[in-house]
């Protein structure tokens, strides 16, 4: 499963796409690890992004370019959507449809705490 990730050409200072053909086993491990010890909140925003990165890096190692420091060098502004991006690449996950579903989800839970503010009103 082939895996991009768009970083600041230090020759050129504009943005370049970098792509891995191949995500090995231990790194896809890795990922899942990271996603689901997240998800049960065993790990802060700060903590997955900074192993996000990591995995990231590890998955890059033959482009030399594509290193932690260069991942943090991306504007704030871009930083997030093109680690997460990146990462459900990694994961074997088409970054579109997992923004998708993330966008449903956040729907469904903002409408659960409508209906349960609207409860605590009536009561």
């Amino acid at each position: 499963m082939p895996c991009t990730i768009k970083l600041i050409d230090p020759e050129t200072g504009k943005k370049k796409t970098y792509r891995q053909e191949k995500v090995g086993g231990l790194n896809l491990r890795t990922g899942i690890s990271i996603k689901t010890r997240a998800e049960k909140g065993e790990i802060d925003e700060l903590e997955t992004l900074d192993e996000m990165i990591a995995l990231i890096a590890k998955v890059f190692e033959g482009h030399p370019v594509v290193t932690e420091d260069s991942i943090w060098q991306l504007d704030a502004s871009d930083i997030e959507d093109t680690v997460a991006d990146c990462f459900w690449q990694i994961l074997g996950k088409d970054p579109k449809q997992m923004k998708d579903l993330q966008k449903r989800a956040m729907e469904v839970q903002m409408k659960q705490a409508i209906k349960e503010l609207e409860k605590m009103e009536q009561a």
